[in-house]
């Protein structure tokens, strides 16, 4: 079975680093491909890529002239893996995550043959060692879409008035968490981008692997909602396992931890507006 490894990177040579060579260090067997989508960096990571590319013949690197954000950088990748390699299964990890088994693409390949699956999802260790896997707060349909524009609304005024005390009081009043057993296999499942696994299957039904209109933010929760409507099999495996470093994207892209609030606010603002308009269209309304 053909692998192809799909990793965004922006600005954090380091991390991209580690994540190839968690792949070629780890992994038993040769039968995959790694494909970089450098997202409009332009600074010295861009140069450290281009001087991996005339090192590492293995591994295909894309330049783009400006950050297209998660869900476009990713789907440049995948069509440039599929137009290739035309692989059984795409890979689209995180640049700060790292391979942790040896059989871990034999546990995909496995499971594929066991289910047929169109997108799986693997147990994300995150850095505080909790899972990250399934995708619990998903958002799904009109009411919920609409109740998250209104409360990001407000966590946006109230950052931008310097009043996000008050938001930090609100928070505490959110309902509490049900107990979950991130042990357990599940099916029909919401799962989170940082590692997100797709089967030919999938990929054949649509012309982007995401939807293609988001920058960043609500990128599982579309698609959550394409796996409901087309009725397709997400498989969450907890038996497969990554780690997750976190967050080294955002913090790149903005410095202080305020402006790191603001930008992910404004972007998921502007994301579940997206989302908002896609569920209504193909919703009549």
């Amino acid at each position: 079975m053909k692998f192809c490894f799909i990793i965004l990177h922006y600005k954090n040579f380091k991390d991209t680093l580690e994540c190839i060579n968690s792949i070629k260090s780890k992994l038993l067997t040769k039968d995959y491909n790694i494909i970089i989508v450098d997202n409009g960096s332009l600074d010295e990571t861009t140069k450290k890529l281009r001087e991996l590319e005339k090192i590492k013949k293995e591994i295909d690197i894309i330049f783009l002239d400006k950050n297209l954000g998660f869900a476009k950088g990713n789907n440049i990748g995948c069509k440039y893996a599929i137009d290739k390699y035309f692989p059984e299964i795409l890979i689209v990890i995180n640049n700060d995550t790292l391979i942790i088994q040896e059989d871990f693409l034999e546990k995909i390949e496995k499971k594929y043959l066991e289910t047929e699956f169109d997108i799986l999802g693997p147990y994300i260790e995150g850095k505080d060692k909790k899972p990250q896997n399934p995708y619990l707060n998903v958002i799904y349909g009109k009411k919920q879409i609409i109740k998250n524009l209104l409360k990001v609304k407000i966590y946006l005024l109230l950052e931008l008035l310097n009043f996000n005390i008050l938001r930090k009081i609100l928070k505490k009043f959110k309902n509490k968490k049900e107990e979950y057993n991130y042990l357990i296999e599940k099916k029909g499942i919401a799962l989170m981008g940082a590692a997100l696994v797709f089967s030919r299957k999938y990929y054949k039904k649509y012309k982007d692997i995401f939807y293609n209109k988001t920058f960043m933010y609500c990128e599982e929760d579309i698609l959550f909602y394409r796996i409901k409507k087309d009725n397709l099999i997400s498989i969450y495996d907890p038996t497969i396992r990554i780690f997750h470093k976190e967050e080294s994207t955002t913090n790149k892209l903005s410095k202080s931890s305020k402006e790191q609030r603001i930008f992910k606010l404004r972007n998921q603002y502007k994301s579940l507006k997206i989302y908002f308009n896609l569920f209504k269209e193909e919703n009549n309304g």
